[in-house]
């Protein structure tokens, strides 16, 4: 077998063959049938042991790339109408005006090789963990006593909204110092995509984790927000001997399986009362969060129902169409930034960039 066709030593495609070897037992197999290896050629040995290892990893897309994009975005398709009432309102989605002065900013405006030396700064590495081929970044401190952080973004997101904390927490002037270690998501950025379904938060988890002790990290601690929340919450709960430490931007609480009890009794009682009488057991704050989620849950959470139940469908028309990618982007970060901290087409620009490389 010729491993350097391989991808991974867990699951490889070879020709018309499905194959699997584990390195730890020795164990190969292929199809029904499996085969005890009891010594591997150092050569063999050398290749599996590097496919594992971190390799020095830098940013460049290529030229054509770009054109290609430009090109994409100065033959965009515009709706041959737009209902005045919603111009400026977002009431139907983006606006789009805002949307026309985003695609010309990304076209004309919008420097490609400044973004990719603004990440480059920091170290970047690929490295086989279970089975994919993921990239992160490994910024160490020169703090001698630094903790391991994992950082992990959630969409629409990627490593860049980490490029001015970063320094901050590798060199803070006074305070923790930490070795940051922030990979991209599977299927993000330059992390390679699962061919199989069921890759979700607990199994990103798993692979967050298998990446930090392949590194030599025992101990660490971790950051996520948004679906990377998610993702570091199952770490905490999974290995907690190895996880020291747990920091959220999107605290995520769900009801556990209900007891027979007179607490959980209490509970389920004034449950029933939020929904029944809002007014007589919440307090104004509360409903007015409740509010919001109702609101959230009546207009804006369609697109979370598309990504969860027909990913492929939607993906035709973003992987595709610039165009499209931006503005299914760009009106959610406008609805979920309040006005005063509102993104730029800068931000929006970069933020679109790194998920339609």
């Amino acid at each position: 077998i010729n491993l350097k066709k391989k991808k991974t030593k867990y699951f490889r495609r070879y020709t018309h063959a499905q194959y699997i070897f584990n390195l730890e037992t020795g164990i190969f197999t292929v199809g029904p049938w499996s085969f005890k290896i009891s010594k591997l050629s150092k050569s063999i040995e050398n290749q599996i042991m590097a496919s594992t290892s971190a390799r020095p990893f830098r940013i460049e897309v290529p030229e054509s790339d770009i054109q290609d994009l430009k090109r994409r975005l100065q033959q965009t398709r515009y709706p041959s109408k737009f209902d005045e009432k919603a111009r400026g309102n977002w009431s139907y989605g983006i606006d789009p005006d805002h949307l026309s002065s985003m695609l010309d900013y990304w076209q004309r405006g919008f420097d490609w090789r400044r973004g990719e030396a603004e990440l480059n700064r920091f170290s970047h590495y690929k490295m086989l963990v279970k089975g994919l081929d993921m990239h992160f970044i490994h910024q160490k401190s020169p703090s001698a006593d630094a903790i391991p952080l994992l950082l992990v973004h959630g969409w629409p997101g990627s490593v860049w909204e980490f490029h001015k904390i970063i320094p901050m927490l590798t060199r803070p002037e006074n305070g923790q110092a930490f070795h940051v270690i922030a990979p991209s998501l599977p299927g993000y950025g330059w992390s390679e995509a699962p061919e199989e379904a069921g890759i979700g938060a607990a199994e990103t988890g798993d692979i967050c984790h298998e990446l930090m002790m392949q590194l030599g990290y025992q101990h660490y601690a971790t950051q996520g927000g948004d679906w990377g929340a998610a993702v570091v919450k199952v770490i905490a709960m999974k290995y907690p001997n190895n996880c020291v430490g747990l920091h959220l931007n999107l605290p995520l609480a769900h009801a556990s399986g209900y007891e027979l009890s007179f607490r959980n009794t209490v509970l389920a009682l004034r449950m029933l009362g939020n929904i029944l009488a809002p007014k007589l057991t919440l307090s104004q704050k509360e409903r007015n969060m409740l509010n919001r989620l109702k609101g959230y849950a009546r207009t804006d959470s369609a697109y979370f129902m598309t990504h969860a139940t027909k990913p492929n469908t939607l993906a035709w028309g973003l992987n595709d169409s610039p165009a499209g990618l931006c503005a299914w982007i760009a009106e959610k970060c406008h609805s979920w930034t309040d006005e005063d901290l509102n993104f730029d087409e800068h931000q929006v620009a970069e933020c679109t960039t790194r998920l339609y490389q």
